[in-house]
């Protein structure tokens, strides 16, 4: 029994890279006091004369408790020179590219803003043509319409005055039959004696 609680003391010791490994049951001598066979005393003594290498990043001869591994912190803290030139980014650049991005920015904002401004002028003067154009399509359609009224009314006339020529060449016609018939009477109606 004692031998197992001293197996598992050694097992249950620390073993982080920056703390020293810890010793052997066979450095100690504890196994080496209680011989089971003589291939236990000669590992014992064995593992008695061997030595180990501390690990890296311990100090041969400190204490295990005093390891440097308890004074690195959680995180480590970023350069402050990194820091800044990451703020400077967000914020434009440094030495000097800030001003060179906001200046480029103001500027392409102001061609924008001047592109537009041209843009809604000539969309006004468009506009401002199309009404034109449109109020004077308006005036052509009703100058036709009032055109076209002036002609029905010309061809109205017109229709009453080949009426009445009409009637005037009816009129001529029978005038001229008349005329045909006194001539033909007279002619055969001899004249009176002297």
């Amino acid at each position: 029994a004692t031998l197992i609680w001293q197996v598992f003391a050694g097992l249950s010791q620390p073993s982080h890279p920056h703390v020293a490994s810890a010793p052997s049951l066979f450095s100690s001598g504890a196994y080496a006091r209680q011989p089971t066979n003589a291939a236990n005393a000669s590992n014992a003594q064995s593992g008695a004369a061997r030595t180990r290498s501390p690990r890296i990043g311990h100090v041969p001869g400190s204490p295990k408790s005093s390891s440097s591994w308890a004074s690195i912190p959680a995180t480590i803290p970023e350069d402050p020179a990194n820091i800044a030139h990451h703020h400077a980014l967000q914020n434009g650049g440094t030495n000097g590219g800030g001003g060179g991005a906001a200046a480029a920015a103001s500027a392409n904002d102001a061609e924008l803003r001047e592109r537009f401004g041209v843009v809604q002028a000539q969309r006004l003067q468009l506009e401002q043509l199309s009404e034109k154009q449109t109020a004077e399509l308006d005036a052509l359609h009703s100058t036709s319409r009032s055109q076209h009224a002036e002609l029905d009314a010309l061809r109205a006339e017109l229709s009453a005055s080949q009426a009445e020529l009409a009637v005037s060449r009816s009129h001529l016609a029978n005038t001229s039959a008349e005329v045909r018939k006194l001539n033909a009477e007279r002619a055969a109606t001899p004249p009176p004696p002297p």
